[in-house]
């Protein structure tokens, strides 16, 4: 059976020197926090979604996340601009789907802009569901 390629998801990925815990909890009011850890390299990561019911668009999930932006506190605001990576990641399923397009408009690309953020594409595989194992 063939599978279709499809969008899944948008996460911010936030990486820093230092603990994003004002951020995060800010964020948090109107977006969920995936994870806040430190890695092994002892830096900070944060990975943010919209709190959209099944993230069905990019444009509106990374509309939803940048909202919260002008609302932050010096702390937060701080916390923001200390950030060495701040990237939107957009995750795609990858099925039999040939030359699958998806767009994001010019409005969504300028706020990634304006908030100085870098935008990612992650592709997964189908796994096949009898073996477990990647196609």
């Amino acid at each position: 059976m063939q599978q279709k390629t499809q969008y899944l998801n948008t996460d911010l990925e936030l990486r820093s020197h230092e603990r994003l815990t004002m951020l995060c909890h800010e964020f948090e009011k109107t977006c969920c926090i995936l994870n806040h850890i430190q890695a092994d390299n002892e830096h900070w990561h944060a990975t943010i979604e919209s709190n959209l019911s099944g993230d069905s668009c990019a444009d509106l999930a990374i509309q939803a996340i940048l909202a919260v932006l002008p609302q932050l506190s010096a702390q937060a605001k701080r916390q923001w601009d200390n950030c060495y990576l701040r990237e939107f990641d957009l995750g795609f399923e990858c099925g039999d789907t040939w030359a699958y397009p998806y767009a994001l408009t010019a409005e969504s690309i300028r706020l990634i802009a304006e908030a100085n953020c870098s935008l990612s594409v992650t592709l997964y595989p189908v796994l096949n569901s009898s073996a477990g194992a990647r196609q």
